[in-house]
């Protein structure tokens, strides 16, 4: 409608980029879910002695991250 308005330009490209990208994922068979993992389900060997989360993966924190990485 207004093909000298940069600004309007700017966002219909950015529009159209992300409706492209999500119709290649339909092609694709991409699913937008999320992935629920019950962390209670999971076994862990009694030998493993690296870091944990006791609660919940909301007390996932950038040092526990760090702390994993390190061991």
């Amino acid at each position: 409608m207004q093909p000298s308005n940069k600004d309007a330009r700017e966002k219909y490209d950015e529009v159209m980029k992300e409706h492209r990208l999500r119709e290649l994922q339909k092609c694709l068979g991409y699913a937008e879910e999320k992935v629920v993992i019950n962390v209670d389900e999971i076994d862990v060997e009694k030998s493993y002695s690296g870091p944990r989360f006791e609660k919940s993966t909301d007390e996932i924190t950038s040092d526990w991250c760090l702390s994993l990485m390190q061991w």
